[in-house]
């Protein structure tokens, strides 16, 4: 189970990929975010909401607390026919200090990112605001790559429908399991 965490390029690529026919749209993709969170995190979240959203009073930045693992961060395209395909990153934390002492795999994996997108503007200053995929994208991975370890790209018989109604009857679409309807688990 992930969470759906909000990005502005969930609407931006959802836009780009968007197929017209005439003034008509033919096809949008749904593009989300799912994170999972590590348990004590998960277990943090729930604490969070019990107490009626209200922050604790103490807080606390890890920085060598997290002593082993590795972040898995990448996409997952599902709908092919073939099945769906995740291509991302795989990067643990003896890697991630390796790279850059005090720091985690996550935060390393995002803000790579972020490095290679403030490259990108610096050289193209006279391009002003632009979303993420109208930059070349071979300029921001030549950027980030160093700091994202194993690049993996592995097939899977996943869909949504997968071990859905074991327990009572849902509403699915099982004509096409990649509906959104699919994928939310009430």
């Amino acid at each position: 189970m992930g969470y759906l965490i909000t990005h502005g390029e969930s609407i931006s690529l959802a836009d780009y990929l968007t197929v017209r026919d005439g003034s008509e749209v033919a096809y949008r993709p749904t593009v989300h975010y799912a994170y999972h969170p590590c348990d004590d995190a998960v277990l943090s979240i729930h604490e969070y909401c019990g107490k009626g959203y209200v922050l604790q009073d103490n807080h606390r930045l890890i920085k060598e607390d997290i002593v082993s693992g590795m972040d898995e961060l990448g996409v997952l395209l599902g709908g092919n026919p073939k099945g769906a395909y995740w291509y991302g990153s795989r990067l643990t934390i003896e890697q991630a200090r390796a790279l850059c002492p005090h720091n985690g795999a996550t935060s390393l994996q995002t803000t790579s990112g972020v490095l290679g997108g403030i490259v990108w503007a610096l050289k193209n200053p006279e391009r002003g605001v632009v979303d993420p995929e109208e930059m070349d994208h071979d300029v921001i991975m030549n950027i980030a790559r160093p700091y994202l370890g194993e690049m993996v790209g592995v097939w899977s018989e996943w869909t949504p429908l997968l071990g859905r109604e074991r327990f009572f009857p849902e509403s699915l679409d099982r004509q096409d399991p990649w509906q959104f309807s699919n994928i939310l688990v009430a």
